[in-house]
């Protein structure tokens, strides 16, 4: 029985879609893990995705056992941190996370400096692909850069994520833009001139705050975009919501970058993006699978993770109901 069929030239599908992609984009060098996050990613992607994704399985009473995650940013790490935190309580108390923040990472020097810290982190005499050395999650805006990073990563087996990628992606189609790493042209400057008043939804189950947090991060690499506003809509926990949102976004014309920690939510957001044309990001569930992939435990699914600090609102909303005898 055959997962996948095989195209023209005897390739399967996944390496015939690496080499369309590789053909559409001779500059970048594909990896090997799909990314089905992406606005208007193909069905037939996610289902080639879907065979290959990790599900870990943990005994009931285990606590998950904390790993390294080195957050590295080509400025304060803030953003990469905030990220790391959030997504690390929905496998077990912020107060466990072991987070490491590597900032000013501009260099390839730089970058070989990260991945050797991220690499000796892994047991004596472990194979590289093994990759068990610590995580890292990383926001860098110049794809050169990035790509030289995860060339770093697969040759000394570290696992490592570009939280920051999707969204640049989705604002450099959205804004008809490019990133700029430095300085803004004067070509730039007039589209942004010209483009006053746009606005971004950052939409989240929870604060909302690290979903803010990345959008801005991400603007910094887009002064010619005329962003005025970045709608902040915090604790999203409805469908209802979730379309209000969306049609918001269709009429003004605006992006949405989201978080949520169900994968249901998440998907419905999608499917409503898809249905509008609105274009999107999804910052957090490539960040849980990666997490639940590396950490081998199951994240929990619900805003918020394991922030079980606010106690008292509960007992507000009990309530005692008589059994009559």
């Amino acid at each position: 029985m055959r997962l996948f069929d095989d195209d023209e030239d005897g390739d399967d599908d996944v390496t015939a879609f690496t080499k369309r992609l590789g053909k559409k984009h001779p500059e970048r060098k594909v990896n090997k893990m799909i990314d089905t996050f992406e606005a208007g990613a193909a069905l037939k992607q996610a289902k080639i995705f879907g065979t290959t994704r990790t599900f870990a399985v943990a005994p009931w009473s285990e606590d998950v056992k904390p790993k390294p995650i080195l957050a590295a940013s080509d400025n304060t790490g803030r953003a990469a941190k905030r990220l790391a935190e959030v997504a690390f309580m929905q496998f077990g108390c912020s107060e466990r996370a072991n987070i490491e923040v590597m900032s000013d990472v501009r260099t390839e020097e730089d970058v070989r400096a990260v991945v050797a810290k991220a690499a000796s982190k892994a047991p004596a005499n472990a194979l590289v692909i093994e990759k068990s050395g610590a995580m890292i999650i990383y926001t860098v805006a110049d794809p050169e850069l990035g790509n030289f990073l995860e060339e770093e990563c697969n040759r000394r087996g570290v696992q490592s994520l570009n939280a920051l990628e999707p969204v640049y992606g989705v604002m450099e189609r959205h804004f008809g833009l490019r990133r700029t790493l430095y300085s803004m042209d004067d070509e730039q400057a007039l589209l942004g001139f010209e483009a006053e008043g746009r606005k971004i939804f950052a939409v989240s189950d929870s604060t909302g705050e690290s979903t803010t947090d990345l959008v801005m991060a991400a603007l910094r690499q887009f002064p010619g975009a005329g962003v005025d506003v970045i709608n902040v809509c915090p604790q999203v926990r409805s469908l209802e919501e979730v379309n209000c949102i969306v049609q918001e976004a269709s009429d003004t014309e605006s992006l949405i970058i989201f978080s949520f920690a169900s994968p249901g939510m998440s998907r419905f957001m999608r499917q409503q993006c898809e249905r509008t044309k609105v274009l999107y990001a999804d910052v957090y569930q490539p960040v849980l699978i990666a997490f639940e992939k590396y950490l081998d435990y199951p994240p929990v699914g619900v805003p918020g993770g394991h922030n079980l600090r606010d106690v008292d609102s509960f007992f507000a909303k009990w309530r005692e109901v008589r059994v009559p005898h």
